[in-house]
């Protein structure tokens, strides 16, 4: 194998990780990014998360928020 060879092939193989690991961090950050923006929003208020029986996060309607503030002030 001449140099030009081995160089042509090293480069590729680095290419290679590289891209690779670009992709999998980016599917990475894309799983966990819906999950940061509803935290923040829960936090800032502008929607409300209960957990159930099972222990699973769901959002809470806007009617139900309703009908519980207006059973709390009567």
């Amino acid at each position: 194998m001449d140099a030009l060879t081995h160089t042509l092939l090293a480069t590729a193989c680095l290419a290679l990780a590289f891209y690779v690991g670009v992709y999998l961090s980016h599917r990475e950050a894309m799983r966990k990014i819906p999950g940061l923006v509803l935290r923040e929003l829960e936090r800032d208020g502008f929607l409300c998360i209960e957990i159930d029986s099972d222990g699973d996060e769901c959002l809470v309607s806007v009617e139900t928020l309703r009908r519980k503030a207006r059973e709390g002030v009567q």
